[in-house]
């Protein structure tokens, strides 16, 4: 992936979320969770309408995001 930690945002103000946690996320918060077998960090919403992929281990955070 090409997402640097404090550098780069993921762009989801078009959408109905505020935040983000690790583990399942709610509502009208995300979710994410690492995949330690394939080395990536995924992102889904509760309802797994989409998922984003990010290689690596990352512990996401609000200001990695615009909502």
């Amino acid at each position: 992936t090409d997402f640097t930690q404090g550098e780069d945002s993921i762009n989801f103000s078009n959408l109905n979320f505020t935040a983000i946690q690790a583990g399942e996320g709610s509502g009208d918060v995300l979710g994410y969770s690492y995949d330690q077998e394939s080395d990536i960090t995924i992102i889904e919403d509760i309802n797994s309408d989409f998922v984003v992929r990010l290689t690596g281990k990352i512990d996401l955070t609000d200001s990695d995001f615009d909502f």
